[in-house]
């Protein structure tokens, strides 16, 4: 049988998930990682193992400091992925330039 801990989560679960869950889906328009992050708010109760289970309010305020986790990893793999982007122009730059020397050196050294 499981423990009073263990069902009154189930107990949460069923009673404010899908609550959960739309608040952070119409936020991010990701409907799997909606449902990751809408279980994130529930492992966090089970984490800080509060003595009464928390309501409602308590849920979309933890709800909305995991969305805040969620848009600053968005930004810095945005960011990440610009700054990947324009070393690797960069570098292509470097790159033809250093063809194009060994090209002139190969023609001067023809003449």
């Amino acid at each position: 049988m499981l423990a009073s801990r263990e069902q009154e989560l189930i107990a949460l679960h069923a009673e404010h998930f899908s609550r959960i869950y739309k608040y952070i889906a119409c936020r991010i328009n990701d409907r799997e990682r909606a449902e990751e992050l809408a279980n994130d708010v529930l492992r966090i109760v089970w984490e800080k193992q509060p003595t009464e289970p928390p309501g409602v309010g308590w849920l979309i305020a933890t709800a909305r400091n995991v969305l805040g986790n969620e848009y600053k990893g968005r930004s810095r793999r945005e960011q990440l992925m610009e700054r990947l982007a324009e070393e690797a122009r960069v570098q292509a730059v470097i790159t033809n330039d250093d063809e194009q020397q060994d090209s002139v050196a190969e023609i001067l050294s023809r003449l």
